[in-house]
């Protein structure tokens, strides 16, 4: 069984509860979708976590880290800032610090797995394309994207919102697949897997996907929030709203 993360951004609270449920689940392999950091509290623990993966991609967070993160929001870019002067803190060494900016910086921007492509973004623009339900009113991007698509299932991330889009400009939010979605043979699917450490779809609880003989299951996972929340307040830097929003899902 493979488990596929995406989007913790730096909320070790949640990703342990999910690697915890994945575990239980007898997940042998694990894909982080992007965006390993940011927002969160604890970008040097998730790292370590992504690490261990079976596999993991760059985020638009990763990227912002290696070059600028000039068309982030403000909140977006005051917690960037903060991140980067965690990465390169004095209280490490730098040949500590600089493992962490090597693994950032050797992430791919695509993992291609059997029958699946792996992107943060779309698969028109694999880091930075947000892919979100309104667009299956787009008939000229969602043909696009489909076209773009190397394999018959791309799994993304990025926008937090977790469903499955289909080529008949369809949107199936995770809500409406309790049981699980058998993948359509000889059809192709755009799946968005959620976020763990910041979902915002209204349920504040973890969200990952897994995939077992072709069948696909979305997992909430609930994680102790207000601990990442006093986190978030401690730093004196992170803003507020990064902190309130958890509570929201939103």
């Amino acid at each position: 069984m493979q488990a596929f993360v995406s989007d913790i951004h730096a909320n070790i609270e949640a990703l342990r509860a999910v690697l915890d449920h994945a575990k239980s689940l007898n997940v042998d392999e694990i894909y982080c979708l992007g965006d390993v950091i940011g927002y969160g509290p604890d970008p040097r623990r998730c790292l370590d976590m992504a690490k261990t993966f079976t596999g993991c991609l760059r985020g638009n967070h990763e990227q912002a880290l290696l070059s600028s993160a000039e068309d982030f929001n403000i909140q977006a870019r005051r917690a960037l800032e903060w991140t980067r002067d965690e990465i390169n803190s004095s209280d490490y060494s730098r040949e500590e610090n600089r493992e962490y900016w090597n693994f950032v910086d050797s992430l791919p921007t695509v993992i291609f797995r059997d029958e699946f492509m792996l992107v943060h973004g779309s698969p028109r623009d694999r880091v930075h394309e947000y892919v979100v339900p309104e667009d299956v009113y787009d008939k000229h991007k969602m043909n696009e994207l489909f076209r773009l698509l190397e394999r018959p299932v791309c799994l993304i991330g990025h926008s937090h919102l977790p469903g499955v889009y289909l080529e008949n400009f369809s949107f199936l939010p995770q809500d409406s697949l309790d049981g699980g979605f058998a993948l359509p043979q000889g059809k192709r699917a755009i799946i968005n897997v959620g976020s763990v450490g910041q979902p915002r779809d209204g349920d504040p609880r973890a969200c990952f996907a897994t995939l077992d003989n072709g069948t696909l299951e979305f997992h909430r996972v609930p994680y102790d929030v207000d601990r990442t929340f006093e986190k978030i307040m401690n730093t004196g830097k992170l803003p507020l709203f990064l902190a309130a929003r958890l509570k929201e899902g939103k």
